[in-house]
C-alpha cells in the first residue's frame, strides 16, 4: 500500500551506512586544511612562554645543511662559531718549494649541535620531517626528564656574546725562536731567527759543519720546533 509520502533528503547530504551524513566536496576538503594549518600555525608561533631553546643534534659536519633545512620553519636558529687560526702549507709544482700561508676558518664551537627557539611538540615533529623526506640532517635531540631538554636564556645570551670570537690566535716569529724553514733545493731545515722584519727573515742555519746566516721569507717558515 502507498501512502504517496515522499521522503527528501536535506541538501548537500546523502545516505552511508543507514545514516544522513554531509557530502564533503573538495573545496569543503580544502577549507579544512586550510583550517588545520591555521590552528597549528597559531599553536606554534602563539604562547611566547611555551617557547624555550632546544638542542637538536645533525650529523658530523652537517651543521651548514641542517640550518638551510631550519631556516623555513623556524625564526630563531643559533649556531655558535669561533674563528680559528690555521697554517696551510700550498705546493706550487715539482721542484718548487711549498708556500705556507696563515689562514682563518669559522668552525662551530659545538659540533653537530644546533640550537633553535620553538615549542616543545615541534622538536621530534622537524626530526621526522627530515627523515621522511630522505634528507637526514637531523638526526635527534637532548632530552631531558620530561621531553627534549631546554636550555636558560642567560646560558643563550652567552653563546651569542662569544660567538665569531677567534682563539689560538699565533704569536708572531721573533728573534730566539726556533724553526723549521724550507729552502728550494736544500730542502727542510731547522734554524734559529736572529731578525724579523716585514716578511723576510734571518737566521743562523748549520751548514755543512759551520752556522751560516740565511735570509729568506717568513712565508717559508714551515713551523716551529720546540
Amino acid at each position: 500500500m502507498t501512502t504517496g509520502y515522499k521522503f527528501t533528503l536535506p541538501k548537500g547530504t546523502k545516505i552511508k551506512d543507514g545514516k544522513i551524513t554531509t557530502i564533503r566536496t573538495p573545496r569543503d576538503v580544502a577549507a579544512r586544511i586550510r583550517q588545520a594549518k591555521s590552528k597549528r600555525i597559531k599553536v606554534i608561533r602563539g604562547g611566547e612562554e611555551l617557547m624555550h631553546w632546544h638542542v637538536l643534534t645533525c650529523p658530523p659536519q652537517g651543521e651548514t645543511k641542517a640550518e638551510e633545512f631550519l631556516t623555513p620553519r623556524i625564526t630563531d636558529i643559533l649556531i655558535p662559531r669561533q674563528t680559528i687560526h690555521v697554517r696551510r702549507r700550498l705546493r706550487s709544482g715539482k721542484g718548487v718549494s711549498s708556500v705556507v700561508r696563515d689562514e682563518t676558518r669559522s668552525v662551530p664551537i659545538f659540533g653537530r649541535y644546533l640550537f633553535v627557539r620553538c615549542h616543545q611538540s615541534i622538536v621530534h615533529a622537524l626530526i621526522r620531517e627530515s627523515r621522511d623526506r630522505g634528507l637526514d640532517v637531523l638526526t635527534g635531540c637532548l632530552h631531558g626528564d620530561n621531553g627534549p631538554a631546554s636550555v636558560p636564556d642567560h646560558h643563550i645570551a652567552y653563546l651569542r656574546e662569544i660567538d665569531g670570537r677567534q682563539i689560538n690566535k699565533p704569536r708572531p716569529f721573533r728573534s730566539g725562536d726556533r724553526v723549521r724553514v724550507r729552502l728550494g733545493v736544500v730542502g727542510e731545515a731547522d734554524a734559529v731567527l736572529t731578525r724579523v722584519r716585514g716578511d723576510q727573515a734571518t737566521a743562523l742555519m748549520a751548514f755543512l759543519g759551520s752556522l751560516r746566516e740565511v735570509r729568506f721569507a717568513v712565508s717559508d717558515i714551515v713551523e716551529r720546533v720546540a
